[in-house]
């Protein structure tokens, strides 16, 4: 029980629940609806003369629900209740989701799915066809004992989203809407501060428990509620608990007192073994001299390694240099990149600024439709209310016709001949008003289901265009490749660019270099000795197969002017010093394949460039992801990244993770036969170009489809209209025919005629009304089909600027991948450069350690050792002979049984393990005591609450069945764990029997009055700020239902509680006022 909780229970003293019975009968009354087309909720308020409470009723200011906001939850697509702060009722028909606001308050507060008995997930409290669902709830946090007002202010919004991935989360927000904290922790503070027991299944009882409660509880489950709502069933476990924890502990103890004379034994005893072994020793001498050879060589040893990294150092140092420069060459190039992509950029913006969406225009037509098709629903409405009229009408025309027939039986013997025949004209009429009638009910069924068809086929219409332009532009690409496969197979170098051949004769005719001769495209010096990582390659070397490499900067101009002259300008050029270096240190062992090692390179500059740019030696290649994943798992040295043939990347420097690559759809650099590749390439675009034209035809035969169901749906409406026009003219030639009947009959069945006439009359207006319906209708749909046309046209404007648009982005979109290849060589060589610095500062510090080292060793060695010794002998040497005397002063400890330090750690030991087993027993004894001592009272205190709860539940629930003229008492049986209910009707008052029923053998009605009697009484030892109830009124008929909410509402002003009761009944006893609100829902609109 928390600290608020027993603060609390303290407060309502039995005493204080017995004193004060108060009487509320204020109430103010709500409505509310709930939309699921994402429309907010409408308020709509009646206020009547209020019958204010003449005590004055206590209000919690803080701890009370003051609104419950869902969105997407269950059956609300947006409901928003606020409550009042004392009595809330809320009503509504059967599915209008009353009892989903109990659940949306439970599931905000932190319960769990389960507990709600509304589902078993909490992803199945989402509103179907969405992604996630959002529960609000504000809490009331005002006055002196206010939750940290400084920090929330008067109200704490409680917000949790619950999503289909299982992924939520909880925001905790102040009076302002500021986000304060997002821990369940704070939550879970808040309630317990507040005495908020969601888990309380009293404080908050749902439908299927109040069900249960007020119909099929039995005596144990009352007594199992009663002890779970006061809490003082967890209480009893928790000093179980505790009395096990001081038996276990007891035990123990008892049985380390059964260890202390051994422990004072063995104690005492190696003490007097230390005392008796302590001699010098001869051997220590010479032992201590060899140790003096050995510091000395060791800070010799330490000295050759100190000079040794200095020399790798300055290598280091001069690779990082070579390193920098290549970088900012680089950088260039993306700065040229971004200055074309800032043009493309503004030539994005003017085409956005030239092109304004109509969004006004388009937005009002949308309205507009909205609106026309609500019309429709509204005159389908009209319609069906107008059929339903006239068939209650034909229902008295019939009575009236079986009237007229009775009173005139007498006189059949007159006019018999004539009444058969009109009898017989009669019936045909009315067996053809009968098929006219079933034929329109078909009719209008028909109509439903071709204007579902309608809407349907519209949906799948509008995706179709960007189908039909993403398969051309598919059709477009593989004709663009199989031109360059064909221009690669006469020339190799084609794979490389459109014009790399040429480019490659200018540089062979240039004679100006001033360095070597550029070297490039890098792909052509390139054999592949495992071609079935030829598609990964392609993917993760990707342009720099295409790239050049100069020795300076001026050669780098001349190739840069080549390569624009032949508009081959993206092409990378690489800058750097033609050095051959090693690399060898750098890879993994030599059973891994890295790119390195899966290339035959035919020029080892080339070489060096690619190993710089893109880490190659250190990058794996790898059949199976499987064992892939296991490789890098652990990565072994020397290893950054490893590719598999199915082209995924496993691992990475960010962390272990398994991605795919994006496919390379350019020519194949790595075949030296492309001639399969330019068949593919063939039947790739015949096959695009198929599904294009499939696409256009399926988008054409579902434009005819609408146009045919178009058709259809008017065909069926005049139809429709054709059959109500035989219909009215049947049932009028049928009022005739009944008129002459009556006309030839006796005068005292004129009564009946003139009944029969006034149905006629109210089924011929009704008629009109239903022609000026179905008019108005049709010219409904006239418009409605007018403003899908218009919305069409604005489709079909924006659906072509998009185009224009995607085609410019696309061009951006070449340009940013292009500046993202060269960032990540960037990235590449500043790796590389941290990688070198990184190497630099390792080197550094490990000189520094070194040369620390060598300084700490010999000042240390000085102090013990102050004679340097320039010594011959190896340490291997030195050790063996210390070794060899450590063994002969082991021979002589032996003659002992144990060395000196043995022997004195030994005594040590067990003296204090001695001491600290009596310290720790003694204070375990003190411990045990003061826990008995404090259960006891514990348990005491547990009987005396047991006792003023018990009889404060008995006292109330007398006093409640007494309102309504019964008696009855509750029997609490601690030991055979039950609550049963004892009740004396008033009739049985009354006749003056003594015998009491139970619940079992009482009415429907008495059962429910003595359950919600039984159910306040429990309520007045419960200390909640909330207090809900979902249909307690559900079995109860009018007379029971208006008593016991009256004694509810009676009940609630005696406390300050706020209390939400749900019921399905309506609120004709309810009396507004501002003490008790009604809330009213209404059905949620769903989908069909």
């Amino acid at each position: 029980m928390s600290t608020s909780t027993k603060r609390k229970a303290n407060d309502d003293s039995p005493e204080a629940l017995a004193s004060e019975f108060k009487r509320t009968r204020t109430i103010a009354e709500t409505e509310f609806e709930s939309d699921s087309d994402d429309q907010t909720s409408e308020d709509e308020q009646e206020t009547q003369s209020p019958i204010y409470p003449q005590n004055k009723t206590r209000i919690n200011e803080f701890g009370t629900i003051a609104r419950v906001e869902v969105k997407d939850f269950m059956c609300h697509a947006h409901l928003k209740v606020d409550f009042g702060p004392k009595i809330n009722f809320v009503i509504g028909h059967n599915g209008s989701g009353k009892s989903a606001i109990l659940t949306a308050l439970t599931i905000a507060l932190g319960a769990k799915a389960t507990s709600t008995n509304r589902g078993k997930r909490l992803n199945s409290f989402i509103r179907e066809g969405e992604d996630s669902a959002i529960v609000i709830v504000h809490l009331t946090n005002k006055g002196p004992d206010a939750y940290k007002p400084d920090v929330y202010g008067d109200t704490i919004q409680v917000e949790r989203k619950i999503s289909k991935d299982g992924v939520g989360y909880y925001k905790i927000k102040n009076s302002s809407g500021k986000i304060i904290s997002t821990k369940k922790e704070e939550l879970t503070a808040i309630c317990d501060y507040m005495s908020i027991q969601v888990d309380n299944p009293l404080t908050i009882l749902s439908q299927d428990n109040a069900r249960q409660f007020l119909n099929s509880s039995t005596p144990h489950d009352k007594y199992r509620l009663f002890m779970r709502a006061t809490l003082l069933s967890s209480l009893m476990e928790d000093y179980d608990v505790v009395r096990e924890s001081i038996d276990t502990t007891r035990t123990i103890v008892e049985r380390k007192k059964q260890c202390l004379p051994d422990l004072q034994k063995k104690a005492l005893e190696a003490e007097a073994r230390y005392k008796g072994m302590i001699e010098a020793r001869e051997i220590d001498d010479k032992i201590d001299n060899l140790n003096n050879e050995i510091v000395w060589a060791q800070i010799i040893a330490k000295e050759k390694q100190a000079e040794k990294t200095k020399m790798n150092l300055g290598e280091i140092e001069r690779k990082a240099e070579r390193s920098k420069e290549e970088a900012t060459n680089r950088k260039l190039k993306i700065e040229q990149l971004e200055q074309e992509m800032a043009q493309k950029r503004e030539e994005i913006t003017g085409f956005k600024q030239t092109y304004e969406p109509n969004n006004n225009e388009k937005q009002r037509v949308r309205k507009d439709i909205i609106d026309q098709e609500s019309k429709l629903r509204e005159l389908g409405a009209d319609i069906r209310e107008i059929n339903e009229n006239v068939k209650q009408a034909r229902i008295r025309i019939n009575k009236c016709d079986r009237d007229i027939a009775a009173e005139t039986a007498k006189i059949e013997s007159v006019n018999k001949p004539k009444k058969e025949a009109t009898a017989a004209k009669l019936a045909d009429l009315e067996a053809k008003e009968i098929k006219l009638v079933q034929r329109g009910k078909e009719l209008h069924e028909e109509k439903t289901q071709i204007e579902q068809r309608l809407r349907e086929a519209k949906e799948r219409y509008r995706p179709m265009d960007y189908q039909v332009r993403s398969a051309e532009k598919e059709v477009e690409n593989a004709r663009h490749l199989h031109k360059e496969l064909v221009a690669q197979k006469a020339d190799k170098l084609r794979a490389f660019g459109h014009a790399m051949p040429e480019v490659v004769s200018d540089i062979k005719r240039e004679s100006r270099w001033s360095g070597r001769q550029p070297v490039g495209p890098f792909g052509a010096y390139l054999q592949l000795m495992h071609p079935q990582y030829a598609p990964v390659l392609e993917i993760i070397l990707g342009k720099i197969l295409n790239a050049f490499v100069v020795e300076n900067f001026n050669d780098r101009n001349m190739l840069t002017k080549i390569l624009t002259r032949r508009n081959m300008s993206h092409v990378s050029i690489y800058v750097a010093e033609y050095d051959i270096f090693s690399y060898s240190h750098e890879e993994p062992d030599e059973q891994y394949l890295t790119v390195v090692r899966g290339i035959k390179f035919e020029n080892e500059w080339v070489k060096r460039q690619m190993i710089i740019a893109n880490n190659i030696e250190k990058t794996l290649l790898m059949d199976d992801r499987r064992e892939a994943d296991k490789v890098m798992y652990n990565p072994p040295r020397n290893v950054n990244i490893c590719f598999t043939k199915d082209c995924q990347s496993v691992g990475a420097r960010s962390g272990m993770r398994t991605e795919s690559l994006q496919q390379y759809k350019g020519p194949p650099r790595f075949k030296k036969d492309v001639g399969s590749e330019i068949v593919k390439a063939r039947e790739d675009g015949i096959k695009f170009a198929a599904r294009a034209a499939e696409l256009k035809t399926e988008q054409n035969a579902l434009r005819q489809e609408i146009q045919g169901i178009e058709a259809s749906l008017s065909e069926i409406e005049n139809a429709e209209y054709a059959n109500e026009g035989a219909k009215v003219k049947v049932s009028r030639e049928i009022a005739r025919l009944k008129e002459e009947e009556i006309d030839e009959g006796p005068q005292n069945i004129d009564a009946y005629v003139q009944e029969k006439e006034n149905c006629e009359n109210q089924v011929k207006l009704w008629a009109g009304q239903f022609s000026v319906c179905k008019k108005v209708e049709k010219e409904t749909k006239e418009v409605l089909s007018t403003l899908q046309a218009q919305l069409d046209e604005i489709e079909k404007g924006e659906s072509e600027a998009s185009r224009r648009l995607y085609d410019l982005q696309e061009d951006l979109d070449k340009l940013d991948n292009l500046r993202l290849n060269e960032r990540r060589v960037l990235k590449s060589v500043e790796d590389y450069i941290i990688q070198l610095i990184d190497k630099i500062e390792n080197e550094k510090k490990r000189l520094e350690d070194l040369e620390s080292t060598c300084k700490e060793w010999i000042s240390q060695a000085i102090v013990d050792y102050p004679n340097r010794v320039e010594t011959t002998e190896s340490l291997e040497s030195l050790q063996r002979k210390i070794a060899h005397l450590d063994e002969a002063r082991r021979r002589k400890e032996e003659e002992v049984g144990a060395t000196l330090e043995e022997v004195e750690s030994e005594a040590k030991d067990t003296l204090t393990a001695w001491h600290d087993a009596k310290v720790s027993i003694k204070r375990i004894d003190e411990l045990i005591k003061k826990m008995n001592t404090a259960l006891k009272d514990r348990m005491k205190n547990w009987d005396d609450f047991y006792m003023y709860i018990t009889l404060a539940a008995k006292g109330h629930f007398a006093y409640y069945l007494h309102k309504r003229g019964d008696t009855g008492q509750l029997r609490f049986d601690q030991k055979k764990e039950t609550l049963e209910i004892k009740v004396s009707t008033g009739d049985q008052v009354r006749k003056g029997s003594k015998r009491q029923k139970d619940s079992r053998s009482l009415s429907g009605g008495e059962k429910s009055f003595s359950q919600i009697s039984l159910l306040l009484a429990l309520w007045q030892g419960i200390s909640s700020p909330i207090i809900c109830l979902d249909e307690f009124d559900v079995y109860m008929d009018a007379v029971n239902r208006k008593q016991s909410m009256k004694m509810i509402i009676d009940s609630a002003s005696d406390n300050s509680s706020q209390y939400i009761l749900i019921t399905p009944q309506d609120a004709s006893n309810m009396t507004p006022g501002p003490f008790v609100t009604v809330h009213r829902l209404a059905d949620p609109k769903r989908d069909n």
